[in-house]
């Protein structure tokens, strides 16, 4: 039985390969999860918060201009755990259609991915929508639009932001999320080499013929550098998949030491702020490329050397980091609230304090929504799943193996 998805609980990678794939799997805890995959999921997701500590200085007084200084300029570099989220999409969603085949294949695939991102996601935003409407707040039709649709359909120019802003970057995980369907509902023999192929062309044609300078917002986010980050996972999944990584291991591991370099060089430039343009959004080419080499690069890098480590009776994937990669998808889409409501009502609190606060009020509170809200939406869209995935298989047989569920 082999269930993965991108985020959080029910996203993490399970089953277990033998022979040929054996090699693999001792990188693996009790219950059959890749450990160093969901620690990197963790830390992605602290780092995500870590940028949006940025939301302090607006509202707290610091100590001194270094103390602003220091945390306006370095907290921005957190902006990486994206980064490093989309790299670790590109694998799991290859290893997610894997045994994947026949006519609905593709409607299956984009099916179990809404029902796996949607139901928080609508409900941490209607819970936005409702704050700020209460408080007077003033949305745009746009912000309604683009928020209820995460897809930009109708944006031609500027963006509009939805209410979470967050959101942006499951903009760009639903147009990979097209790719890989439309491979699968398109039955091509060679689907793995067509969604990398896919992925590196629409960057690089859209440069040629300028596209990422279209009005259309989709159009510059399917042209962006950032779906390169996508085509990283996807071929290291090949890579993984032939057992090719344990050659490259070691001097992977000497490359690692370099990579805080770009992290840092691209976080800190003044040419651009690519935490925010980098997003390619507003169409920035600097920006986009930058975050893509400085980020984009180191990502995979980290994500390679995570996906080797093996963890054993000396090195240990700590529970902590387990259950926070459980709860990644959850902490994502609720931090940014709650870092500016509890700074709001704690604003006299000496910064010293109120970092650690937050952070534990973070990771609490994130924890707390998996297990109690993001968990049982997960079961019941599973059992939704397994009803149309019935309905499916009359006309269908052959479409999933017998030990293969959606994710």
């Amino acid at each position: 039985m082999r269930a993965i998805k991108i985020f959080g609980g029910g996203d993490r990678p399970t089953g277990d390969r033998r022979g040929a794939n054996a090699g693999r799997t001792s990188g693996r805890d009790a219950d059959g999860r890749l450990a160093s995959l969901q620690a990197l999921r963790a830390v992605a997701a602290l780092l995500v918060v870590f940028n949006h500590f940025l939301i302090i200085p607006r509202h707290v007084a610091l100590e001194s201009e270094l103390a602003t200084w220091v945390l306006q300029t370095f907290v921005r570099i957190g902006s990486f755990g994206v980064d490093l989220f989309f790299t670790i999409s590109g694998f799991v969603m290859l290893l997610s259609i894997e045994k994947r085949a026949g006519r609905n294949a593709g409607s299956k695939f984009l099916l179990g991915r809404a029902l796996r991102i949607l139901p928080l996601y609508l409900l941490v935003t209607g819970f936005v929508m409702f704050r700020t409407l209460s408080r007077d707040g003033h949305l745009t039709d746009g912000q309604i639009l683009n928020s209820l649709l995460l897809l930009p359909l109708f944006d031609f120019g500027p963006y509009d932001w939805p209410v979470l802003g967050v959101a942006w970057s499951l903009m760009y995980e639903f147009v990979f999320y097209l790719i890989v369907g439309a491979a699968l509902a398109a039955g091509v023999t060679q689907r793995i080499g067509w969604i990398v192929g896919t992925t590196i062309a629409l960057p690089v044609l859209g440069r040629i013929v300028g596209l990422d300078q279209s009005d259309w917002v989709v159009a510059r986010v399917m042209t962006s550098p950032m779906m390169l980050e996508f085509a990283a996972g996807s071929l290291i999944y090949i890579a993984w998949r032939r057992d090719l990584l344990r050659g490259i291991l070691p001097s992977l591991r000497w490359l690692a030491i370099l990579a805080p370099v770009p992290i840092v060089w691209a976080g800190l430039s003044d040419v651009v702020d690519i935490s925010l343009s980098g997003t390619f959004i507003d169409g920035n080419r600097t920006a986009a490329w930058m975050r893509t080499i400085g980020w984009g690069v180191p990502a995979a890098l980290l994500f390679t050397l995570a996906l080797g480590w093996q963890p054993d009776r000396k090195r240990i994937v700590p529970r902590a980091m387990l259950a926070l990669g459980d709860a990644s998808y959850s902490l994502y889409l609720i931090h940014v609230t709650l870092i500016s409501t509890t700074v709001r009502h704690l604003v006299h609190w000496p910064p010293a304090m109120l970092v650690p606060t937050i952070l534990a009020l973070c990771v609490g509170s994130s924890l707390i929504v998996y297990h109690f809200v993001e968990r049982p939406l997960n079961l019941a869209s599973k059992r939704l799943s397994s009803r149309r995935r019935r309905a499916w298989s009359v006309d269908d047989p052959e479409a999933l193996g017998p030990n293969t569920r959606i994710a």
